[in-house]
């Protein structure tokens, strides 16, 4: 009788613990939810004041601060595209940025073009979106002599380390056979160096209407050079920088220079960030910029920031480094397969 007493009096301190753990003396149901992510500090590489990269980059700024729970701040910084790519692999001073898929796919390989170190293999960088098409257009002063890519004797300037590969596959598939390509990390002192005649031809990139090309069509007349038929496409198939090109066409008026349908090649920025940042910041900031594409596309021309630009990126086999899993995850939310021979971290 005393054992049954005490196994009934055990039972009911049991109970009374399991009330004390309860609100309002009923016992809760276990939680699954998902414990809240506190809000960080994003820093996001953008390109010089004044640039495309840079006009983008403040759009998403202002999406990310209305849009975003987890970010508690968002800094758009200045610099070079390269520079950013170091600063988020070796620093952690970058967390998100913006540069190219040819440039990305040569720092994830290691293969040292573009501007990176041979050997080094740039493995924290995650693809966050693609973003436009960059084509290259090839521009002289209107007093220079020549009309086509194939006359071109000179320098040959660019105003990315980036653009150097590129340019010098088109420039042999022009048939110019020594490309001279000089690189300066600044669009007004490109401009500046056509007019006082330190390059023959310089190379203006990005969606019209670029704000420094604006800028040498008000300070002198210039003029397009014509470029080989199917040179593109050759710049293209020659296993070079130019890879990772597309074959585009500039229309006629994009500028008051192009005066005809300008076929060339066209390079592909994006945004990547660091792999390390939360799932749940990643895929906000993916969903606020492919929700807020109208205000993008008020900013920039060809953006590709859509499903069917990322379906293309991922069937193209040329994205060699992993999706970042929040943004991923909203892919896959809008529809978007990916193959498997897409990476995954």
């Amino acid at each position: 009788m005393k054992k049954i007493f005490a196994v009934i009096m055990c039972a009911v301190m049991l109970m009374s613990l399991a009330a004390c753990g309860s609100s309002g003396g009923t016992t809760s149901a276990p939680t699954t939810a998902k414990a809240e992510v506190k809000p960080i500090d994003i820093n996001f590489g953008a390109g010089a004041m004044g640039g495309t990269y840079y006009t983008v980059a403040s759009t998403i700024k202002t999406l990310v601060e209305g849009h975003c729970p987890s970010v508690k701040s968002f800094t758009v910084m200045t610099g070079g595209s390269n520079q950013f790519a170091n600063e988020c692999q070796f620093e952690g001073t970058v967390d998100i940025f913006m540069n190219t898929m040819d440039a990305l796919n040569y720092a994830v390989s290691g293969a040292g073009k573009q501007g990176f170190e041979a050997g080094v293999k740039y493995d924290k960088l995650n693809l966050l979106t693609l973003m436009y098409g960059m084509p290259l257009m090839f521009v002289t002063l209107d007093s220079n002599p020549i009309t086509d890519l194939s006359q071109v004797t000179g320098k040959v300037g660019v105003g990315s380390a980036t653009l150097q590969g590129p340019t010098t596959d088109m420039l042999k598939a022009n048939d110019v056979t020594n490309p001279d390509v000089a690189v300066i990390n600044d669009y007004n002192q490109l401009n500046q160096g056509l007019i006082d005649g330190t390059y023959e031809v310089i190379v203006h990139t990005g969606p019209a209407p670029q704000a420094y090309t604006l800028n040498l069509i008000s300070a002198a007349k210039v003029k397009i050079v014509s470029l080989k038929a199917g040179s593109a496409q050759a710049a293209v198939s020659a296993g070079g920088d130019a890879t990772f090109c597309q074959i585009v066409t500039v229309p006629k008026g994009a500028y008051e220079f192009v005066t005809e349908d300008y076929e060339t090649i066209a390079r592909t920025s994006s945004i990547t960030c660091n792999k390390e940042l939360p799932e749940q910041v990643v895929y906000e900031i993916t969903k606020a910029i492919y929700e807020g594409s109208e205000a993008i596309g008020g900013v920039i021309t060809f953006s590709e920031m859509n499903k069917d630009g990322m379906q293309a990126l991922a069937d193209s086999g040329l994205l060699n480094m992993p999706v970042h899993p929040g943004a991923r995850k909203y892919y896959e939310e809008i529809g978007v397969k990916f193959p498997a021979s897409v990476p995954t971290n």
